[in-house]
């Protein structure tokens, strides 16, 4: 299987949604690819990994990655299939390191929206699509190409199945998960514990088995659940140290819906006296989802 460039940063992935690439258009635009790779009207050679997608003039091209603006030609009117205008094209190119460029091709007169030397980010308006240079008509020529203007393999992160749109094809920019993050395995290393499982950063909305190590010696270990206004209210769960230390503790946030929503947490180590401390927490949010599962609000998306 080819391994397909994604920008991100431009190493082989097998998993577009984790690349950084994105189709060169607004969310909510469907567009028609007019010719993908290895397209027999124009994408041979050094073009073959480009993209034609069919635009009409004035449409908002928007930047695929990062970057940072190297070249602007916008001074171009005239537009048609004459191989004498294959340098008459109005154009930007973004510059994304590594000696990797994204390129945004046949654009208006006077539509660029960007300076040379200027920083973009991704989903950005960069150009207004035109039809300048040797083109059949009006679309947007797009590729990923390498210091000597060669196109490289490339897939969106927001393209369906293998991220690579193909002629014929209706794209549109689909929305992507955000896959909610997790705490850092060190979290607690300050109070002896090494965390071993994936702990959800923020937002506790179902049943958990918090897993580590204890780096310190120690009787047990404890979750501790708090109100942020400290008013002495907590709930305690506890895990008991196996032969090498590591324990485990279950947690069902339907256990802490009497202490509110907007709670701190901390693991600690229970001494042998039953006494524990702690001089910082985690601030979460506990959401329990109804019964049956499913979800209490929709999960956070990006389309572009």
């Amino acid at each position: 299987m080819k391994a397909w460039l994604c920008l991100a940063l431009l190493a082989g992935c097998a998993h577009p949604e984790k690349c950084a690439l994105r189709l060169p258009f607004q969310s909510g635009e469907a567009r028609l690819v007019i010719q993908g790779n290895d397209g027999a009207f124009s994408h041979t050679g050094r073009y073959r990994y480009a993209w034609d997608f069919r635009m009409p003039v004035g449409t908002a091209v928007t930047a695929a990655a990062n970057g940072v603006v190297a070249e602007v030609i916008d001074q171009f009117a005239e537009g048609r299939p004459d191989h004498a205008l294959d340098e008459r094209a109005n154009l930007v190119v973004i510059d994304h390191g590594g000696a990797r460029f994204s390129v945004y091709q046949h654009l208006s007169p006077g539509g660029a929206l960007v300076a040379e030397g200027e920083t973009v980010t991704r989903g950005e308006p960069i150009a207004r699509s035109g039809n300048s240079g040797f083109t059949s008509e009006p679309h947007l020529h797009f590729a990923v190409i390498d210091h000597r203007n060669r196109s490289q393999p490339a897939c969106f992160a927001n393209v369906a199945g293998d991220g690579v749109p193909r002629q014929g094809q209706l794209v549109r920019p689909r929305a992507i998960v955000l896959p909610p993050s997790t705490l850092p395995r060190d979290t607690f290393s300050e109070n002896g514990i090494a965390l071993e499982s994936d702990v959800p950063a923020r937002r506790f909305t179902a049943p958990l088995t918090l897993r580590g190590r204890a780096t310190r010696s120690a009787r047990r270990v404890v979750a501790v659940f708090l109100p942020r206004a400290r008013d002495g209210r907590k709930q305690t769960f506890f895990g008991d140290l196996d032969a090498e230390a590591r324990f485990s503790i279950a947690v069902d946030p339907a256990a802490l819906a009497e202490l509110g929503p907007a709670l701190d947490f901390v693991l600690a180590l229970e001494a042998a006296d039953g006494t524990y401390r702690f001089d910082f927490s985690v601030p979460v949010v506990v959401r329990a989802l109804p019964a049956g599962g499913g979800s209490s609000s929709a999960p956070t998306t990006r389309s572009r």
